[in-house]
């Protein structure tokens, strides 16, 4: 039996790598293919990780370790995301996050609500390209 800490940690490692476009018609699994939702339970990384070049698979182990800290203490990670207007990371990782979470969950109702009133103030929407090329800050 997993613990629902383990069933969140693979969540997070799918929803992170769907944010990269796959697994799309590219994954060696055919279950994630026909969903088109990555289905990979490896406690390591999605197998189609492997697929992504070095500076793919850096920024996916960054945006995964922010996102593992933001599940793991959500209200101070709220904090910072409320903060941060100008920042397409942290935008980034709270989309990945809410996705990650169980129904019903407070983060499915909240993020969208202070993301649609950050909208109103200036921040662009959510972009791995942007949240790639945005200077690393610290947390």
């Amino acid at each position: 039996m997993i613990s629902s800490y383990e069933q969140r940690q693979t969540a997070l490692r799918q929803r992170t790598i769907e944010m990269f476009g796959l697994p799309g018609d590219l994954c060696t699994d055919p279950a994630c293919r026909r969903r088109g939702r990555c289905l990979s339970a490896a406690p390591q990384a999605p197998d189609c990780l492997r697929l992504l070049d070095a500076a793919g698979q850096t920024f996916y182990r960054r945006v995964l370790r922010t996102c593992q800290w933001a599940d793991d203490d959500p209200l101070h990670f709220l904090s910072h995301y409320i903060g941060a207007i100008d920042d397409p990371y942290l935008a980034l990782v709270g989309e990945i996050v809410r996705r990650a979470q169980p129904r019903g969950h407070w983060l499915h109702a909240s993020l969208p609500w202070w993301y649609k009133l950050s909208r109103k103030s200036g921040r662009r929407p959510v972009s791995l390209q942007a949240a790639a090329t945005f200077p690393a800050r610290c947390y």
